[in-house]
Formats: structure tokens, C-alpha cells, sequence
């Protein structure tokens, strides 16, 4: 190393004295093998480069306490400069001191500071505004929501009076940066956009609790319509509240219910209904099956008696919605009788059903008349077998031999 042949040089030197200002003892940094001196020092190789007013700089003006561990942040040589700045005063107005968001290295002053940098650019009414309107506190955490600085505006606003009315703090919301005034709410950008009735209403016929909270159903607005509806009545008839199902938003009357949008679209004869005739219990749970409605039209069937026959309540599977007596019932889908070996084989219904009315019993023997013998011989190797009509049928579903 160096140091170990030039120690007495090093010591010696006092242009400037590298002992008593703490140079280094890593000679090279400066002196080259070609002679001691003249020495060189080339700043721009470190991390903290000369540029503009440093480049003219005395070294000790910088490295008044040596050369190691020198602070390379601006404050630390212009502590002075922050102090003594009164134009705005920086100690007393808190101004952060990073001296580089203002100043440059080519002089102390001018400064300039970019507010269009940070987090909040100024714009329209803000930007010729003196810096102290907004900073009065100083300048490190300055809130930027509108209502830190204008709640003055805010609580003196009367037209219509923000405070009473509980408007919200979020001047954005109506007033831009251009001006206080004027200010504009637009509605449509909101979850419950104005539209038909809605849109030329006063604000306080909603608002009239505040701004803040405001129901969006239409009930919360509508319920004296509700209860003084009376073709229907919507009270005693228990109408829902969900008003929207069949008033539309240009006015409260005249009102149009679509029950084809429900899971019980109309049809038929179920059309020409008066509501209440399937709503007599209100028009909330109200059954969709048939039988709920026409349990008077089964109990009074008599041809076939569907209460001694035993019929099965799921009235649609004879009857349609266009008529109670036009029915579809159709006895191939259970056993054939209108086609196959039993096609023209039978007059009427009691034929097979022979207990009259009670269509759950019906008999194959009476007309296949086999002597039991002869059957129990021709099926002896049939499992479960016996001389009954409804083991026949479940051998010979389709009645073929």
C-alpha cells in the first residue's frame, strides 16, 4: 500500500495538511506513481458528483470535520441557509428540509416548488392561492380533503344550508376547483340515478332526514301511497311493499302488474281472474298448485267421482287452464287401452274398474277368464306368483299375452 512507503509525505503535506484535516490514508484516491505531486481528485467518481455552485467550492467548506463519513443530504451544509430564509420563513412555517424539492444545485435562490409534483396538483381557484392559505399550520402534513380547508364555506352555505340540512363533507361531490360557486349535484352518477317523476322533485322531499344514509326502496318514500291505495286496497290485502314490482318511476298512477314475469305465468282461463279469487289470503306464499284453488271443483267431480275413486290431487294432469272439463287424460300412459291387444276390447271405465268410483281398483281375471288351475300349473316356475289382477298387471304392463 501506499501509505507504508509515503507516510512521512502524507504527514508533511499541508496543502492541505492531510494529517490534521483526516484525509485518507489510501494515497492512489489522489496521487498517481508518476509523481507525489501534483495530486488529483476527481469528486464526479464518488457518489456525490460536483455540479453547479458545489464545483467552485473549497473542500473544507464542505469537509470542515474530514473527509470520512461526510453527509452527502443538503441540510447538513445549509442548515444556515434554512434558518435564515425569510421569504417564506422555513423554521417558522415548518417547511421540510429537503432543501432539493425546492432548490437547485446552481444557486440557493431562486427556488422554485412544483406543487404539480405531488399528490395534490393545483388546479382552476387553487393555483394562484398563497402558499399560507393552506399551509397556515406549516407545510408537513397538510390534509388534502376539501372540508379541512373550506368548512367555513361549508357551514356559512345556505342555499340550502349544508349544516342543518346534514349534507355530507365531501365538497367534491358538488363543488369542482374552479370556484365555490357555482356548485352542481349530478344525481346520475349516484346508485339511484333521477329519472321520469324522480327527476324534478326538491331534494328535501327525499332528503328531508339528510343526505346521508337515504334509503333507495321505494316504500321508505311511498308508504302513505301504500296505505291509501284502495283499488286494490294495498293494506288489507297485504299487498308487498316492493312498490317497484308494479309502478313504474313516471308516476305513482296508473300502475301495471305483469304476472307472466312471476313463476305462475297466466294462461287460459286463469287470465280473466279477479285477483283476488286466488289471492283471497293476501299475495304473499301464495300456492301455485292446482289443487290449493280447485279443491271445491275435485270434492264436486262426479263423473268419475274423484274423491270415492281415490284421484290424485295433482289436478293437471287431466285438466289444462282453459277449461275444468276439458280434460287430456290419456290411459296409454299408464296401461293401453286404446291401443294393443286391448284397443276396442272394453265399453266402459267399469269394465276393469269393477268397484264403482274407485278407480285404484281394477281387475284382469273377470274378463281373462282362466281357471286358476290351469294358471297356477302354467306358472309354477314363476317366481312370486299368485292368481291376482295385480300381479298381472306387473308381468304384462302393456296387457300383451
Amino acid at each position: 500500500d501506499c501509505f507504508a512507503c509515503h507516510q512521512t509525505d502524507y504527514n508533511s503535506t499541508s496543502d492541505p495538511d492531510h494529517a490534521s484535516a483526516g484525509f485518507p490514508t489510501a494515497c492512489e484516491t489522489c496521487h498517481s506513481e508518476t509523481t507525489w505531486t501534483p495530486a488529483n481528485f476527481n469528486h464526479n467518481a464518488t457518489s456525490f458528483p460536483l455540479q453547479g455552485a458545489h464545483t467552485s467550492v473549497d473542500c473544507s467548506e464542505c469537509h470542515t470535520d474530514g473527509y470520512t463519513g461526510t453527509p452527502s443530504d443538503c441540510f447538513a451544509c445549509h442548515q444556515t441557509d434554512y434558518n435564515s430564509t425569510s421569504d417564506p420563513d422555513h423554521a417558522a412555517a415548518g417547511f421540510p428540509t429537503a432543501c432539493e424539492t425546492c432548490h437547485s444545485e446552481t444557486a440557493w435562490t431562486p427556488a422554485n416548488f412544483n406543487h404539480n409534483t405531488t399528490s395534490f396538483p393545483l388546479q382552476g381557484a387553487h393555483a394562484p392561492l398563497n402558499c399560507s392559505e393552506c399551509h397556515a399550520s406549516g407545510f408537513a402534513g397538510t390534509p388534502t380533503d376539501c372540508f379541512s380547508c373550506h368548512q367555513s364555506d361549508y357551514n356559512s352555505t345556505n342555499n340550502p344550508n349544508h349544516a342543518a340540512a346534514g349534507f355530507p363533507t365531501a365538497c367534491e361531490s358538488c363543488h369542482s376547483e374552479t370556484a365555490w360557486t357555482p356548485a352542481n349535484f349530478n344525481h346520475n352518477t349516484t346508485s339511484f340515478p333521477l329519472q321520469g317523476a324522480h327527476a324534478p322533485l326538491n331534494c328535501s322531499e327525499c332528503h328531508a332526514s339528510g343526505y346521508a344514509g337515504t334509503p333507495t326502496d321505494c316504500f321508505s318514500c311511498h308508504q302513505a301511497e301504500y296505505n291509501a291505495a284502495k283499488n286494490p286496497d294495498h293494506l288489507t290485502s297485504g299487498f308487498p311493499t316492493t312498490c317497484e314490482t308494479c309502478h313504474g318511476e313516471s308516476a305513482w298512477t296508473p300502475a301495471n302488474f305483469s304476472h307472466n314475469q312471476t313463476a305462475f305465468p297466466l294462461t287460459g282461463s286463469h287470465t280473466n281472474l279477479d285477483c283476488t279469487e286466488c289471492h283471497a289470503a293476501g299475495y304473499a306464499g301464495t300456492p301455485t298448485d292446482c289443487f290449493s284453488c280447485h279443491q271445491v271443483d275435485y270434492n264436486t267431480s262426479n263423473d268419475p267421482n274423484h274423491v270415492a275413486a281415490g284421484f290424485p290431487t295433482t289436478c293437471e294432469v287431466c285438466h289444462n287452464t282453459i277449461a275444468w272439463d276439458d280434460t287430456t287424460w290419456n290411459h296409454d300412459g299408464l296401461f293401453p287401452i286404446y291401443t294393443g291387444e286391448h284397443h276396442e276390447a272394453w265399453d266402459t271405465c267399469a269394465d276393469c274398474h269393477v268397484v264403482q268410483n274407485n278407480f285404484a281398483i281394477f281387475e284382469c281375471i273377470f274378463c281373462h277368464e282362466h281357471r286358476q288351475s290351469k294358471m297356477d300349473s302354467k306358472h309354477d316356475e314363476v317366481n312370486g306368483y299368485v292368481y291376482q289382477s295385480i300381479a298381472c298387471l306387473g308381468c304384462h304392463p302393456t296387457g300383451n299375452s
